[in-house]
């Protein structure tokens, strides 16, 4: 065989391609960087005191059907207008599996709404679980923060990745 004149032995040879082999495994096994999706968004975390996030719709009051519960079982006709614009908002944030999630409230930069919810995995919520927002405004800092995300509604977004979380000097915005 004219290949094995290249190398001086079939033993060299079968080194040669186990070598390659190992090589090309390597490069295929190796994890390619998490390609971000989405918009990217940047501003600082907003501290509101008294918040009511998606668990009101999980929630029993009075030991009565949760909201979730009335919006799954009863017919739209028989619901006030009330709580058919909240079933929309629910149906809305179900569709994007936010219901329950770890939130933040967060003012964006240049935007003319005072803040927004935004919504994450548990993965993206480890980075930010450790951070205390009322310990941080006592000490005359804010968190900076930018990650990719969607926007679903003009007041949620989903965050799909955070890229960076920083504490700066500044008096953070707050609400009661």
């Amino acid at each position: 065989m004219r290949v094995f004149r290249f190398f001086t032995s079939k033993e060299m040879y079968m080194k040669y391609i186990l070598l390659l082999l190992v090589v090309l495994f390597k490069m295929s096994s190796c994890k390619q960087a998490e390609v971000p999706k989405g918009e990217y968004f940047k501003g600082e975390m907003f501290l509101k005191l008294i918040d009511i996030g998606t668990e009101i719709y999980t929630h029993s009051f009075n030991g009565e059907v949760t909201a979730k519960e009335l919006f799954e079982t009863v017919p739209e006709l028989e619901l006030t207008e009330d709580q058919i614009r909240w079933k929309k908002e629910y149906e809305l944030l179900n569709k994007y599996d936010i219901i329950g999630k770890p939130n933040f409230n967060f003012a964006e930069e240049d935007s003319e709404i005072e803040f927004v919810k935004v919504y994450l995995n548990e993965k993206e919520y480890r980075k930010l679980k450790a951070i205390n927002l009322s310990e941080i405004r006592d000490k005359g800092k804010k968190i900076k923060i930018s990650f990719f995300g969607k926007r679903i509604t003009e007041g949620v977004i989903k965050c799909h990745l955070i890229d960076k979380v920083s504490t700066v000097r500044g008096e953070q915005q707050w609400a009661k």
